[in-house]
């Protein structure tokens, strides 16, 4: 039996951190007989830490009030991440020995790490596919200290693992990452249900129901599906509302807020369900996207779907597939997300064999048993190197 030890900074019962992910990977590699797991929660910054952070907030706040505080470019607070960390895991397992780490998304808790523990390391992106893209406005230095950062944890890794091609691609031409360490393992779908779901049947004499599932207003684009849909109805004579779930706000016309659905709660897990059954369509207009669980779920309920090309999204919606990714350059960006919608709407058999498409893809790829089947091969592979050593 292979003896798992599993880092993180919250609870692997937490089935919040991450958006449900980190919970999802635990309970695969668990629910699989060859694994013994543990798991240790690694402490966040110590009391003097905060008092350093809030100190630094204080100088941001003066000299450079548009900076954010990024914890990837604290190059000091990595390497003590990493002391304690050492420290952390030397104690645990001498106690309790294992055979292998996986750290997902620990980057900042990698540098000066020592062990001789092979660590698999995960992550749905590297730094420098997240400056000038989720993070702006940072300073050449910061770039350098979050590149180092990056590079030390990709480095201590004996495999590194990532959500998309966008990432792993990034891994090896910005951090020259060996070919044989990187991997590319898209993650499953965050929901659970017992019945068979089947292709979806389009039917234009009733509603039809295009879901958004996004917390962020602006990056994923709920600002741009609203004038999508508006645009549907003036412009054709099927009626379409759009379901946003996470946004709170005053329902308009064409769009129905949901707000916040905590998974961790049957209602409100139910309730998420229900809409994605009910939809006809899952429309995601991000600016930004690393992996975005949403689209694996989308498939998961056969849901095509339309989003920008953009990220690592691209390892989720293959175009013609299971959904249509729109470019982000594109001259009328409103006008070619309502055109595609209405060219997939009207045409039944290309709305078929998109659904189809969507329950295919969450089958073969985007599900937790197949990413284990694949995690699985890793492990074997970082396993056999170790003991050729």
């Amino acid at each position: 039996m292979i003896k798992l030890l599993f880092l993180g900074t919250k609870s692997t019962d937490d089935q919040l951190a991450w958006s449900g992910t980190m919970y999802q990977m635990t309970q695969a590699i668990k629910n699989d007989d060859r694994y013994s797991v543990s798991a240790l929660k690694v402490p966040g910054v110590s009391n003097l830490d905060k008092i350093r952070n809030k100190w630094l907030a204080v100088q941001r706040k003066i000299f450079s009030p548009s900076k954010p505080y990024i914890s990837n470019i604290d190059i000091r607070q990595a390497r003590l991440n990493g002391e304690r960390l050492t420290k952390l895991l030397a104690k645990e397992t001498q106690k309790n020995p294992v055979d292998i780490i996986f750290a997902p998304a620990m980057s900042t808790y990698m540098m000066g790490l020592k062990t001789d523990i092979p660590i698999i390391y995960l992550s749905d992106a590297t730094f420098a596919t997240m400056n000038n893209y989720y993070w702006f406005g940072l300073s050449k230095k910061d770039v350098e200290n979050g590149n180092r950062v990056e590079q030390a944890a990709q480095a201590i890794a004996t495999a590194c693992v990532f959500s998309s091609s966008w990432a792993a691609d990034s891994a090896r031409n910005d951090y020259q990452t060996s070919e044989n360490k990187v991997n590319v393992l898209p993650f499953g779908a965050n929901l659970q249900i017992t019945e068979s779901v089947e292709p979806k049947q389009i039917d234009l004499t009733k509603t039809i129901k295009v879901l958004l599932v996004g917390t962020d207003y602006h990056r994923k684009g709920v600002d741009i599906a609203e004038q999508v849909i508006q645009r549907l109805n003036e412009k054709t004579n099927i009626h379409y509302e759009l379901i946003v779930v996470g946004v709170t706000r005053p329902d308009t016309k064409f769009t129905h807020f949901v707000g916040l659905l905590d998974k961790g709660k049957q209602a409100d897990y139910d309730e998420l369900i229900q809409y994605y059954q009910e939809s006809s369509l899952f429309l995601l207009p991000t600016k930004a996207e690393a992996a975005g669980i949403v689209f694996a779920e989308a498939s998961m309920f056969g849901l095509p779907t339309l989003t920008f090309d953009t990220g690592g999204i691209g390892e989720y919606i293959l175009n013609d597939i299971n959904g249509y990714r729109i470019p982000l350059d594109s001259q009328n960006i409103i006008a070619s997300f309502a055109d595609k919608i209405d060219e997939v709407i009207t045409d039944e058999e290309l709305y078929n064999r998109l659904s189809v498409g969507a329950l295919e893809q969450y089958r073969k790829r985007l599900n937790w048993n197949q990413w284990l089947t694949d995690f699985n091969k890793i492990v074997d592979h970082v396993l056999t190197k170790e003991s050729d050593k």
